[in-house]
Formats: C-alpha cells, structure tokens, sequence
C-alpha cells in the first residue's frame, strides 16, 4: 500500500467518524488527492535544477507537470 494510499485510508476514517454518508466518501477521497497532486507540483516547481536534476527531472519536465490543472493526473 503507497503512502498516498494510506493517507486517502485515513483521512477516510476520519470523515466516516464524524458522520458522512458513505455516498460522500469517494467526493472527498478525490478532493483530497487533487489537493495533494497540487501542492506536489508547487513543490516541484519550487526546485531550482540542481535539485531536479538530483531526483532525474528536467527543468521542463517539472514546468510541464506543474503547469497542469489539479484535476489532471
């Protein structure tokens, strides 16, 4: 199971917790993981290209990926 996996799996426990409707769940497991894909490619963006290139990511590989709307995968 992938970290990002298992913070949807908590973060689902919470909502169910505090008395959503299980129909709901999947809305926020979806809002929650755009939100996280979004903050991940500011943070990309963020690196200056000694980092980048530390990780094997071009300059405009991290430009492409943090230029796309949240909703993309």
């Amino acid at each position: 199971m992938t970290t990002q996996t298992k913070q949807l799996n908590l973060q689902a426990s919470n909502i169910r917790s505090i008395g959503f409707k299980p129909r709901l769940l999947p809305v926020f497991q979806w809002l929650y993981a755009a939100y996280e894909r979004q903050r991940q490619r500011q943070a990309l963006l963020k690196l200056d290209d000694r980092l980048l290139s530390d990780i094997g990511v071009s300059r405009a590989d991290a430009d492409n990926e943090g230029s796309k709307p949240f909703w993309k995968e």
